[in-house]
């Protein structure tokens, strides 16, 4: 892998662990007589293709630490990501 592209990887795994943390964290406690059940949390990531094999490696990595996971990676034109996203695809990375 070049080393060209590790600051790009430690960027994208902290941002998945952060999406992670933040799907999975109460936002309240919830009164007792509901029921607490584990969800599991899908996370979407749109990406340009030339990182294919960094987000591979990568996912790979974070589902081991981040068990009932789900990592969606889309590859495509980072231009064309740009005007879904604006426009509200729903991507989470």
């Amino acid at each position: 892998m070049p080393k060209a592209l590790l600051p790009l990887i430690m960027i994208a795994a902290q941002a998945m662990s952060l999406v992670a943390a933040a799907q999975t964290a109460p936002t309240a406690t919830p009164p007792a007589t509901t029921p607490i059940t584990k969800t599991s949390t899908h996370i979407r990531v749109a990406a340009a293709s030339d990182l294919k094999f960094a987000l591979d490696e990568i996912k790979a990595a974070f589902l081991k630490t981040h068990p009932g996971t789900t990592v969606e990676i889309v590859l495509g034109s980072s231009g064309q990501f740009e005007q879904q996203i604006e426009k509200g695809a729903p991507f989470d990375v």
